[in-house]
């Protein structure tokens, strides 16, 4: 029933058949929630009806801006001998798929954990269209970030509420990725928005929602 009820859901008003992405979107918020809420630990559902339902293929659309995992890795190299600051951009851009300025505005405060206290969650604060929207952190990234190195010129204390972690300016961050792309060879013209185009096709290739 479970199964039946969610395949109908995936019809258009027209009765049209739904694009691939578009299933694949809508799949998988379902499978996220069944999946933490199935969880004996949580206990809301006796199963997850979403196991059973496969993700449809979905052709990768991002005009190519995009870097292969090998690329990826070969960029964080590069950010890594560059600094820890540098490396915790980069990869906060890939793995959280933020705008530049929905980076540089990131506060301590935008930071949440879910009701059972099981993720960290954050409200990112400069969304397309000034809408917010509220983006899982990976448990290993937020190590990383609660590690930040502290500018003393800059910051009064560690994790002050209304601290900004990466207090650049967009052109700064820009720069950083572009020292970053010439240090390491690459031969595409890498930019911050491309890393968000690798978190979006990647993501997508997984089933994610975009």
């Amino acid at each position: 029933m479970y199964r039946i009820a969610l395949e109908q859901g995936f019809c258009s008003k027209s009765r049209k058949s739904l694009a691939p992405a578009t299933i694949a979107s809508m799949i998988a918020p379902l499978r996220s929630l069944y999946k933490w809420g199935s969880d004996p630990n949580v206990g809301i559902f006796a199963h997850n009806p979403t196991t059973s339902l496969q993700t449809p293929k979905v052709p990768v659309n991002s005009k190519n801006h995009y870097l292969t995992k090998r690329e990826v890795i070969q960029l964080l190299n590069q950010l890594r001998k560059q600094g820890s600051r540098d490396y915790l951009i980069g990869i906060t851009l890939v793995l959280l798929g933020l705008r530049v300025s929905e980076l540089v505005s990131i506060e301590w405060r935008h930071f949440h954990t879910d009701p059972s206290e099981t993720s960290i969650w954050l409200t990112v604060m400069e969304g397309k269209g000034g809408k917010q929207r509220e983006v899982k952190v990976p448990q290993t990234l937020w190590y990383m970030l609660k590690q930040l190195p502290l500018d003393s010129r800059k910051l009064k204390k560690r994790q002050d509420p209304n601290q900004r972690l990466f207090p650049f300016t967009i052109r700064q961050v820009e720069r950083i990725i572009q020292q970053a792309r010439e240090q390491s060879h690459l031969e595409k013209k890498v930019t911050p928005h491309w890393l968000r185009h690798t978190n979006a096709t990647l993501a997508l290739l997984h089933g994610a929602s975009l």
